[in-house]
């Protein structure tokens, strides 16, 4: 098995990111559900396409927080200015406060801030708790950036690339699969969700031309598709996203959504 970890690791699950963010930041119910599902961790795998989502999501998320915490008066407004934001941005910075005070019974401003950026610096190791495997079929650089805070206090990480920026292997490991993955955009293309099928299009374009295999289409367009490639026929892909069940009925892998309501 290809992957960055040392330990063999005989996979027989597949954790997306929404799967490891349940599992180290969720609910009691979710958290428990991800964790039945994603042990033993030794045969649990992923992909270094979650792991470059895993650190995008918590560099934004957790140096919202950080920030909030050092430029607001008090908790109270710092938390109002963590529900700021459109779609899953809002939730995801609740997730990083979770992740950030653990277990801890109090928020404490000054603490949070020094294990917010404790997080930030072991990002890897963070996401590597819950799996024993990172593929990398992808080669993706940028998946191995690492955060880095900036004179001004801000952390940032890079996140995005360019067509025939030479960072990644991406274009031809789908070449190499490209029938799987042209079989997981056509089902997505076939949806009636407009997102998916958006997903699809782009993803059927990716089959076809080679050229536009990198850049925006891989990490900002066609994620899930690159993530379900990793995942092999006979394992079983652990999520909260409804995208991988479509892509499943092409693939040909075996889905279990972790539910996130309670």
């Amino acid at each position: 098995m290809r992957g960055t970890s040392s330990r063999t690791c005989v996979a027989i699950r597949f954790a997306d990111t929404t799967a490891l963010l349940e599992l180290h930041a969720g609910t009691s119910a979710s958290r428990s559900a991800a964790r039945q599902a994603l042990q033993p961790k030794d045969e649990v795998a992923t992909s270094e396409h979650v792991q470059r989502e895993w650190k995008r999501i918590l560099v934004s998320a957790v140096g919202s927080l950080v920030e909030a915490v050092d430029n607001e008066p008090d908790l109270s407004a710092a938390f109002a200015r963590l529900g700021n934001g459109y779609g899953r941005t809002s939730s995801q910075r609740w997730r990083a406060a979770a992740m950030v005070t653990g277990s801890a019974g109090s928020f404490n401003a000054v603490e949070t801030k020094i294990r917010g950026r404790q997080l930030l610096r072991g990002l890897d190791s963070r996401l590597r708790r819950g799996v024993g495997d990172v593929r990398s079929s992808s080669s993706c650089g940028l998946a191995r950036e690492q955060p880095h805070e900036g004179g001004d206090g801000r952390w940032r990480i890079k996140d995005t690339c360019k067509r025939g920026e030479g960072i990644c292997a991406h274009e031809s490991r789908l070449g190499r699969d490209v029938a799987r993955w042209r079989s997981g955009a056509d089902a997505l293309a076939r949806h009636e969700d407009p997102a998916l099928r958006k997903m699809g299009k782009t993803g059927q374009e990716m089959a076809a031309r080679p050229q536009v295999r990198t850049g925006v289409n891989c990490y900002g367009r066609t994620g899930d598709l690159a993530i379900a490639l990793d995942c092999r026929a006979n394992e079983l892909l652990v999520t909260t996203d409804a995208s991988f069940e479509v892509i499943a009925q092409g693939m040909g892998f075996t889905i279990h959504r972790i539910s996130i309501r309670t």
